[in-house]
């Protein structure tokens, strides 16, 4: 026996001294190693409907500034492409042109069919609050519900971080969540005091609050499911049934879209926001932001004012994800209402230039990142083809269908050919 452990012994040092080695085992292989053509994405040159449209400017479809900051996120996404079970999470922020998901769910869908669907990412009580939202999910309660947001002034207080809160005075509520994608982990988003929600106990196999924010709990389901109701009732101090939304996971490899829109929001919201610190719980490897249409709106523009609330922004996503890159978005040219001689009539809105400036001076002064997107479709004018062509609606501001889709095509085109430049410099 005792020679036995000895051997024992022996053993276990030798494998604690090995593990300090390094292998040159095909995990640790240098990607540069590699078959560069195996991992590079496919671009959208022969799929889509943009071909149609020769005023968009396809060369000027690509990611503006030091790329290189970008490497972390590629370097992620390779390894997911060689078989990592990682997650890669975008975080992308904006107005009503990301609320209704068109854009947004072309995206993160192309994205998914390269580097795989790690789930829904943040879903939103929509239907709940009588607006419009992103397709492919539902959130349906019984319960009566009053909803704040972060445009509302008087309201901003008790909006959270997602940009919406909704709160009831009912002792118990009920949630049904529908998708038509498979989860099997629900995070609630909720407010510090709000009751514990919990799935049936036939589907749960725990619900733990998450360590990082007072304001998130994870339900994990012991199965993949496209439906789910949670439960929640008043108990002693957690008596404040608020919730800013969910987020849907399925335990894959891939990406991680989440989209964070508010109709009507301008930067200074966001810079506003109270809660804004608590984004850190979606832990971004990339943030994107999709602002501007709205401030483009006020008369007179005050830019200063525009340019502090952009850089005030910048400043507290720097502070929740310091190292994460941002690629700042510039907003299309659309139509404004003025009045002449007692008769309104649109024209292009002149204001659009002036912010889509400031945001590039922001993205240049802090060395960030831009997709130019209003430079893209057309730049001065670009406003009268895309109303004529049917890519923007006939208020001269939202996109068709196809046009949220045709942008959100021309915007993982823009990150795709970053990421083959990427994979190309590797050799």
């Amino acid at each position: 026996m005792k020679i036995r452990c000895f051997y024992i012994s022996i053993s276990i040092l030798v494998l604690a001294l090995l593990s300090f080695i390094p292998f040159d085992d095909e995990s640790n292989e240098n990607i540069e190693q590699v078959s560069n053509d195996a991992y590079m994405c496919h671009l959208n040159d022969s799929l889509s409907c943009i071909a149609r449209y020769n005023r968009i400017d396809r060369d000027l479809n690509r990611i503006e500034g030091d790329t290189s900051t970008l490497n972390k996120l590629f370097d992620k996404l390779l390894r997911i492409k060689r078989g990592s079970e990682e997650v890669v999470s975008i975080l992308h922020i904006g107005d009503s042109h990301i609320q209704g998901g068109y854009f947004t769910n072309k995206t993160r869908d192309l994205l998914a069919s390269e580097f795989g669907f790690a789930g829904n990412g943040l879903i939103m009580p929509y239907q709940i609050i009588k607006t419009n939202g992103s397709l492919g999910y539902s959130i349906k309660s019984v319960n009566n519900w009053t909803k704040f947001d972060i445009t509302r002034f008087a309201q901003r207080a008790k909006a959270g971080f997602t940009g919406y809160t909704i709160e009831s005075t009912n002792r118990a509520v009920e949630f049904v969540i529908d998708s038509d994608s498979s989860y099997n982990l629900i995070r609630v988003l909720h407010g510090e005091k709000a009751p514990l929600l919990m799935a049936d106990t036939s589907l749960a196999d725990l619900t733990i609050p998450n360590i990082a924010t007072v304001e998130s709990t994870d339900i994990l389901l012991n199965k993949s499911v496209n439906s789910a109701a949670l439960r929640g009732r008043v108990w002693g101090e957690y008596n404040n049934h608020s919730y800013y939304g969910f987020i849907l996971e399925n335990g894959k490899p891939g990406v991680l879209y989440h989209t964070l829109g508010v109709n009507g929001a301008c930067f200074k919201h966001y810079d506003d926001s109270i809660k804004f610190k608590s984004l850190e719980i979606f832990n971004p490897d990339l943030i994107i932001v999709s602002l501007g249409t709205n401030d483009s709106f006020y008369t007179p523009i005050k830019e200063s004012e525009i340019e502090g609330s952009i850089i005030g922004v910048v400043e507290n996503l720097k502070k929740i994800a310091p190292e994460t890159p941002i690629i700042m978005t510039t907003p299309v040219e659309n139509f404004r209402s003025y009045s002449s001689s007692g008769r309104a009539r649109k024209e292009p809105n002149a204001h659009i230039d002036d912010v889509s400036t400031i945001i590039e001076s922001v993205v240049h002064n802090d060395s960030l990142l831009l997709w130019d997107f209003r430079s893209i479709m057309g730049g001065d004018g670009s406003s009268r083809w895309l109303t004529q062509s049917g890519i923007i609606r006939r208020d001269g501001i939202h996109f068709t269908v196809e046009g949220y889709e045709i942008q959100g095509e021309l915007l993982y085109d823009a990150i795709a050919r970053a990421y083959n430049n990427y994979i190309l410099g590797l050799n």
